[in-house]
């Protein structure tokens, strides 16, 4: 049995697109770890900018949208920056809209990724439970009443629908 946690703030813009958090290199030290020939490569590639070139640069990441539901509400620049860290009313529930309250849509790239765990897990044989870590509804609710509850509810029937396990399997694309 595979159990795997899925958190809300993974979908949200900055845990999808923040070049940090993709791990680009060690994914590509990875795909080529049983061909040494090619990581003898690795240091000339990196400095042509060719060795895990696919994934967004910190200016690109910058300037991704961020959204509220399918409203666009502003960049990443505008949630990420010395004076977001400070705290403040205003800043802790623009935190919980950039966390949290972007619409999961069913092509979102991390459920594709889900997918396919359960896909090669039954394949496999294997059992797999995907459980959803708690969200601080409460604060949530406090901080953006009335549109905190019903966007978070959606995203989880969506991962709930697009997850679920029954004798066919989680649902395909």
């Amino acid at each position: 049995m595979l159990v795997v946690p899925v958190n809300l703030r993974s979908f949200s813009a900055e845990w999808d697109q923040k070049p940090q958090y993709r791990f680009s290199e060690l994914r590509t030290d990875l795909r080529y770890a049983d061909q040494q020939w090619v990581l003898g490569l690795r240091g000339p590639l990196r400095m042509l900018g060719l060795w895990a070139a696919d994934e967004p640069t910190q200016q690109e990441y910058l300037a991704a949208p961020v959204r509220k539901g399918a409203e666009v509400v502003g960049t990443v620049q505008d949630f990420e920056n010395p004076t977001f860290e400070q705290p403040s009313p205003d800043r802790t529930r623009d935190k919980f809209v950039f966390h949290y309250l972007a619409e999961v849509s069913h092509d979102h790239r991390k459920l594709q990724s889900l997918r396919r765990i359960a896909m090669k897990a039954r394949a496999a044989g294997s059992r797999v439970i995907f459980y959803l870590t708690p969200v601080d509804e409460q604060t949530g609710e406090s901080l953006l009443p009335g549109e905190f509850r019903p966007l978070v509810k959606s995203n989880v029937r969506l991962l709930e629908r697009e997850l679920h396990h029954g004798r066919d399997g989680p649902r395909s694309v």
